[in-house]
């Protein structure tokens, strides 16, 4: 799943340095004209697999957070290693903050970003269970804010422990 979905992910925005970007330095793709602060993967999708039979995954950004939020993915194998290790790094329970609130504290951008971010890997392996024929036909994935750290975890260009590590985790 990692290497398919990344190898025909479209347009992945991945930081401001093309430098920074693992596949950038091999790809031998350049920013787009008139975006130089931006690299961009860009990929055709097999002509030999029907537009109707592909799919694109989303990952929302910072805004779509609730209490509750986790609560149907939780039993997912490694959902809950997911958070502990975020959990670790925010020296908080980010799992009972989704679970049980309160909103006031899922609000602040701590705990919201994190919260979005996790939950929406989370879903992703739900999806993968539940209709592995959709991660099979993604031919696109795209974030919004926090999203973007998500889809870029989801397409293989990054590991979870990859962006705990890295700069990428300050957002928290």
């Amino acid at each position: 799943m990692r290497s398919a979905t990344f190898r025909l992910a479209s347009c992945i925005r991945c930081f401001s340095s093309a430098s920074t970007a693992p596949a950038a330095k091999n790809s031998g793709n350049s920013a787009p004209p008139g975006r130089p602060d931006t690299w961009c993967q860009y990929y055709d999708r097999p002509q030999t697999v029907p537009i109707e039979k592909t799919s694109i995954i989303m990952f929302p950004g910072q805004g779509a957070q609730f209490v509750g939020m986790g609560k149907n993915v939780i039993d997912i194998p490694g959902v809950k290693d997911m958070f502990e290790s975020a959990s670790s790094m925010l020296r908080t329970d980010l799992l009972k903050t989704c679970l049980e609130g309160p909103p006031e504290k899922l609000k602040k951008t701590i705990h919201c970003q994190p919260a979005v971010y996790v939950t929406s890997l989370a879903a992703a392996k739900k999806l993968q269970l539940e209709r592995p024929e959709a991660i099979e036909r993604c031919v696109a994935v795209a974030g919004y804010s926090v999203g973007e750290i998500a889809a870029l975890v989801f397409a293989g260009a990054y590991t979870f422990e990859e962006v705990k590590q890295s700069s990428c985790y300050e957002i928290y």
